[in-house]
């Protein structure tokens, strides 16, 4: 027997539902180890086009104590906003002497490339962690700068705020329903010829059913494995009417990959 053919994920055509600038980097991991990607990004993140909260902020970031990343996009919107503010060499000297916290490894790598450290990171990536982490350097009286997606959980803001801490809650970014190859995909779902379907957050998830909503697609579910990054979108996910068979235990793409590949080896076993 081949080397490919000891692959577990050999040969399964595995979707992925991520952003454009994350799905590449998940689809090469799945190549490696012997599966095909197909990409269906359901949203693509977009600047706000209301800018003017984020650029008050990024004018006064000197008064802040920490700022908070809760995703790659986040990072890499905020960075190019004050590199676009006036004086964005003082800017960035701001930026570089503030306390930041990543929710989780990806995050601290977008802070790393751009010479940013992270001083805290949890050790589990969901906004509860990124509290527990936060709650033993912050201090009431502190003002924090949250720049964040529009979808995303205000858990953060409210804990931290009833903790006395004042948080500059600021919509950075969007995210678009992209529909490109809605088509070619729903063709592969009637033909049985997906394995897998990913879900690397809630409005993946909420989107991907919204998009084929006045479609036939939920006939096929029983052909198809749904794969969760963590509890939270695999309970969005159950509440839309799916069955979660796999969830990642360190909710990354890594983690989820590393799990579809252990579910399909016990299939074989």
């Amino acid at each position: 027997m081949s080397a490919e053919l000891d692959l577990a994920l050999y040969g399964k055509r595995i979707v992925v539902t991520r952003a454009e600038r994350q799905a590449q980097e998940m689809g090469e991991m799945i190549r490696q180890k012997g599966g095909i990607p197909f990409f269906f990004s359901v949203i693509e993140p977009r600047l706000t086009e209301d800018l003017e909260p984020i650029r008050g902020a990024i004018a006064q970031l000197d008064q802040y104590d920490w700022i908070l990343f809760t995703s790659v996009n986040a990072v890499h919107f905020f960075v190019d906003q004050v590199k676009n503010a006036i004086h964005p060499e003082q800017k960035l000297k701001w930026l570089s002497e503030k306390k930041l916290a990543a929710i989780g490894p990806k995050t601290e790598k977008a802070l790393h490339a751009y010479g940013l450290t992270a001083d805290a990171v949890p050790t589990v990536f969901h906004q509860e962690a990124l509290i527990e982490t936060c709650q033993e350097q912050l201090s009431p009286g502190m003002r924090v700068l949250y720049p964040r997606a529009q979808m995303a959980r205000r858990k953060l803001t409210a804990e931290l705020r009833e903790q006395g801490i004042t948080v500059d809650d600021i919509v950075l970014y969007t995210s678009v329903v992209v529909d490109q190859q809605k088509e070619e995909l729903l063709h592969l779902l009637q033909s049985g010829e997906i394995d897998v379907i990913t879900f690397t957050s809630s409005s993946t998830v909420k989107h991907f059913v919204d998009l084929f909503e006045m479609t036939d697609w939920r006939r096929y579910l029983h052909t198809l494995t749904i794969a969760s990054i963590g509890p939270i979108t695999t309970q969005t996910a159950q509440e839309s009417g799916l069955e979660v068979q796999i969830e990642a235990k360190e909710f990354t793409s890594d983690s989820l990959i590393e799990e579809i590949e252990r579910y399909y080896q016990g299939k074989t076993r």
